[in-house]
């Protein structure tokens, strides 16, 4: 039982909210303290981070060599690389574009076994010819395609009278 006149218990229980108030916001603002001063190593640091960063990327930004703009300098060097590989005028034969052609001008008496090309456009063909009249007849007849130049046959696949193994390579040009 309380012994205190309702007044006095009113003043009280508001004195004690006020201070109890006072206490949850101390303890919110020690616990918000402590956090910020926990996070300020790991701000730092990832500033610092992030200017060094900038600081190497502005190292490397070259705007001249010697005098010269390197986008002008990039663009010459690429140029006189241009000059020394082979420029393609167009697009090469597909795959199936190079088997019909193949298959078109084999014609009786040759076999082909295996073809294999690749992206830079070299073909070689494997595969046996009945005889060797045969195989010079297809050879030629790959040699006078439009797309086609660089023709090689080995010698050793003419040795032989019949039954002649081959392994041809010649390159794709561009379509006619």
């Amino acid at each position: 039982m309380n012994l205190l006149p309702n007044e006095a218990r009113k003043y009280a229980y508001q004195r004690y909210l006020l201070r109890l108030s006072t206490v949850a916001s101390l303890g919110v603002a020690a616990i918000m303290t402590v956090w910020l001063i926990a996070l300020l190593p790991t701000y730092l640091l990832l500033r610092s981070e992030l200017a060094f960063q900038k600081h190497v990327l502005a190292q490397f930004e070259v705007r001249s060599f010697n005098g010269v703009d390197a986008a002008s300098l990039g663009t010459q060097i690429n140029n006189k690389l241009v000059i020394l590989g082979r420029p393609v005028t167009g697009p090469l034969l597909s795959p199936s574009d190079l088997v019909l052609m193949v298959t078109r001008v084999g014609g009786d008496g040759i076999i082909i076994e295996r073809i294999a090309y690749d992206e830079k456009g070299s073909v070689s063909l494997t595969g046996s010819a009945k005889d060797r009249t045969t195989l010079l007849g297809f050879a030629r007849a790959l040699e006078d395609e439009p797309n086609t130049e660089s023709l090689v046959l080995p010698v050793g696949s003419l040795l032989d009278e019949v039954n002649n193994s081959f392994t041809i390579t010649f390159i794709i040009t561009a379509e006619a």
